[in-house]
């Protein structure tokens, strides 16, 4: 789907664990066929950091927020070409 300069897409999801359903979570994507901007994911329980397990998306980068409780925490992926470097 194109979308113009001025259109945001945004998808929310609580996952109630990324690790356990990252493969579903891709295939979902990929199925709905819409480009979002950002995607936003609640209760992911990451207990590594992100960046020794392989959760990444193609032309997204991921950024996540730790939760004190073992069933929280939050991610964002966010489309590579709207961050400013």
């Amino acid at each position: 789907m194109a979308t113009s300069s001025k259109d945001l897409s945004v998808l929310h999801m609580n996952k109630r664990s990324l690790l356990l359903h990252l493969d579903e979570h891709s295939a979902l994507l990929g199925n709905i066929g819409i480009d979002f901007q950002l995607i936003g994911l609640s209760e992911i329980k990451l207990v590594d950091s992100p960046i020794s397990i392989n959760i990444n998306l193609p032309g997204y980068k991921f950024y996540y927020t730790p939760s004190k409780s073992a069933a929280g925490g939050v991610g964002t992926y966010v489309r590579s070409a709207l961050i400013a470097e």
